[in-house]
Order: structure tokens, then sequence, then C-alpha cells
């Protein structure tokens, strides 16, 4: 890697194939994710949010400390609505944390299979512990619930990030969006969701 550039980055096939060598023994499979999903409620602002667990791996080809931490979760968010017709999370967002030793990639577009999607800079930060500074950037993929079913049919959730010092892949395997949605499902069914 040259020195000063955020390069590419993927996702190893362990995370991809939603196998057990997931970075810390995260959870991988469909039941693992769904019994790791979290739900909150805020009645201040009247949100509802469910939390995927969160999946973190450094790129084998990056693997120096920090630099190319790549942590991705699903975050389901409803703010407002409520009443018996309220069967799901309205907005979905697919959280994407990077940090790099390099320059920032300043991420701006979020594509799968020929199509855009809406990107939101979430939050960035600056650690400087020697003359070294690590920067973290985080970003949101916005989907809909609806959108997320439909991208669930995948094998493999797949995003290539792009910004203007870099880019990034990352693979979601269905495991995990299949059992972040069941969990929603399943707290919508039996009133045990947080509700506003």
């Amino acid at each position: 890697m040259a020195s000063g550039c955020a390069s590419n980055i993927s996702t190893p096939e362990t995370v991809r194939s939603g196998t057990p060598q997931t970075s810390r023994n995260e959870p991988s499979s469909r039941d693992a994710v769904k019994a790791a999903v979290t739900f909150t409620h805020d009645r201040h602002i009247g949100a509802r949010t469910a939390m995927g667990p969160e999946i973190r791996f450094l790129d084998p080809d990056r693997n120096k400390m920090l630099d190319g931490y790549i942590i991705y979760r699903l975050i389901g968010i409803d703010v407002g609505r409520s009443g018996p017709g309220v069967k799901n999370f309205s907005d979905i967002q697919i959280r994407v944390k990077q940090s790099t030793y390099g320059d920032w990639p300043s991420f701006e577009a979020a594509y799968s299979e020929g199509e855009r999607f809406a990107l939101t800079r979430v939050d960035q930060d600056v650690s400087c512990a020697t003359s070294n500074c690590l920067k973290t950037e985080i970003v949101g993929i916005d989907l809909t619930t609806d959108l997320l079913r439909e991208l669930a049919e995948r094998q493999v959730l797949s995003f290539k990030i792009v910004g203007r010092r870099g880019s990034m892949l990352v693979e979601i395997p269905q495991s995990y969006v299949a059992g972040f949605l069941a969990a929603v499902d399943e707290a919508e069914a039996s009133d045990k969701g947080p509700k506003l």
C-alpha cells in the first residue's frame, strides 16, 4: 500500500460466508444474529431502534494494528409511527465503519449490482497517539425495510462504498440479514418489541 493513500479493501471469505471464524467469535448464523439483535425505545423523540450485532474484521492486506478495520451492523429505525398498523421498522441503515492511518477516504456513494444507494455520513474521528493519526469514518447505507427484504434474497449482500481517495467492498452474509429481519418480525408479532 502506498503511503498516505487509502486502498481498496474487501470482506474476507470467513465473514462473507457467515462461518464461525468471524473475528472474535461474533454471531454469524441466522439464529445467533437473531438472538443478538437489541431493541431500544426513546419516548422523548418517539423512536424505536433495532440494532444488529457488530461484525468486525481486519482486511488481511492491511493487518497493521487498527489500520484497515471494517465494522458493519444493521440498524432499523422507526420514528413517530405507532398503532396496530405498524408491523416493521420503516428505515434501515447499514452502518459501516473503517479506520485507516492513510488519507481520509471521504466516502460519497454506495453501489450494489449496478444500483446506487443513498449514503449518509454519520461520524468521523481522529486519534493521534503518535505522529501517525488513526482516522475513522462511519457511513450509513440507507434502505427501507421492504428493500432490505428484497435484497435479503441474495446469497451475499455486497456493496462497494466509493470515496474520493479510496473504496471498500462490504459483503454481508444472507444469514446476517435473515437473522436481523427475523428478530424484528418476531418482536413485532409477539408485541415484545418496544412500542411508541
